[in-house]
């Protein structure tokens, strides 16, 4: 049957079945409603849970949080994360990797980098998702340094760095001005599990060749030539970065 789309209806549909409604049930209906981007009803369904004694858990509180943040509701995921607290709900790692993505997509890096850091205080472990999260907040907001801090970690801990790591650690770097370092994460990617996209090379060739960064044509032109030797598609801004030295 189909999943009811109203909170009562939840309710009320799993009265008249006689099933006692419980968190799991509850959490079902959240993850189809979160699915389905009905944010909204998914807050109501939340709200509805705690009139009636249902306990939201993590799982609940998790949904309710990813739903809106997705859905560029990020002051209403704050909200959430307020709520959680204060209904002494523990925050598990995607609670917090979500909490660093609102911050991101609010533009507060400086929150972002707590929350990160924070973690082993709740007894959760940063994983790659959290710093990659932390690490793009900061290369938004062009704080190139903490974005390169935060990467120094990824490697302090021994995680698995991914192709976006590597990319916003690259882009950090071009927005600093440290062609130098783009070209070594460049490098460090062809040794790993994540080997370079066009991406990675725009963001090093625009590193190279912006003024003053102490880059040159000659540089930028290499790596336009190992560009097209991994087959990468080079676009407008490929050419367009060695056409303006």
């Amino acid at each position: 049957s189909p999943m009811p789309t109203d909170a009562r209806q939840v309710m009320d549909s799993l009265q008249s079945m006689r099933l006692e409604v419980s968190t799991t049930h509850c959490n079902a209906a959240l993850a189809s409603m979160k699915k389905s981007g009905q944010w909204q009803r998914l807050l109501h369904l939340l709200q509805d849970m705690q009139m009636t004694g249902v306990q939201p858990d993590a799982v609940s509180f998790n949904a309710a949080i990813d739903s809106c943040e997705k859905n560029s509701r990020w002051q209403v995921s704050c909200s959430g994360l307020r709520r959680m607290r204060e209904v002494k709900v523990m925050p598990t790692t995607i609670t917090i990797n979500t909490a660093i993505s609102i911050f991101r997509r609010a533009q507060r890096w400086q929150m972002a980098v707590s929350a990160m850091l924070a973690m082993p205080e709740r007894s959760l472990q940063p994983d790659i998702i959290s710093h990659n999260s932390a690490m793009s907040s900061c290369e938004r907001c062009c704080s190139w340094q903490h974005a390169v801090l935060v990467l120094a970690r990824v490697h302090d801990l021994q995680l698995e760095p991914t192709k976006i790591t590597h990319n916003t650690a690259i882009s950090a770097s071009d927005k600093g001005g440290h062609w130098l370092l783009a070209v070594s994460l460049l490098e460090e990617m062809s040794s790993s599990r994540s080997p370079s996209d066009d991406l990675s090379f725009n963001s090093a060739l625009s590193a190279m060749t912006r003024p003053g960064s102490g880059g040159g044509w000659a540089l930028a032109l290499v790596g336009l030539k190992c560009m097209l030797a991994l087959a990468l598609a080079a676009d407008q801004i490929s050419y367009g970065a060695t056409a303006m030295v």
